[in-house]
């Protein structure tokens, strides 16, 4: 698995298993996304991060165990409701895709992670879940 290849996998998933919560707006890296106004939105950034190791051999036959991290930034407004606890239960909704599993058909393996409350700004209460991730790529 390449990198591009990771992140066509987690947005895959995201895509395959986010239907089942009423959340409309999730924008991933690069896309131009204008956060509609007073709507809940999540925010998809990945993150690459020094890889654990590589092996010795042919080319072809090396492999590298790249590590990453997959950063949520969910925001709800805070003319919905006064409290943090929607845009907390937001983050733990993206969470439970990824927490502890693997995902795609060669692996990304994610570990567990918490949301954290980063606070308000520009109308939208955010709190931030980040899910370190691992997966293997030949060269």
């Amino acid at each position: 698995m390449t990198p591009v290849e990771a992140v066509e996998a987690i947005a895959a998933h995201v895509e395959a298993s986010w239907s089942a919560t009423s959340l409309e707006f999730v924008a991933f890296p690069g896309q131009r996304f204008d956060p509609p106004p007073g709507k809940s939105h999540v925010r998809v950034l990945i993150q690459g991060r020094p890889p654990l190791y590589t092996t010795h051999g042919a080319p072809g036959e090396r492999i590298t165990r790249q590590r990453g991290a997959l950063i949520a930034q969910c925001f709800v407004s805070v003319a919905s409701v006064d409290s943090s606890l929607p845009a907390t239960q937001l983050a733990q909704d993206f969470r439970d895709l990824f927490h502890a599993q693997s995902v795609g058909a060669d692996p990304i393996d994610f570990e567990a992670a918490n949301p954290s409350p980063i606070g308000e700004d520009g109308g939208f209460y955010q709190v931030n879940v980040t899910i370190p991730f691992a997966y293997s790529e030949r060269h």
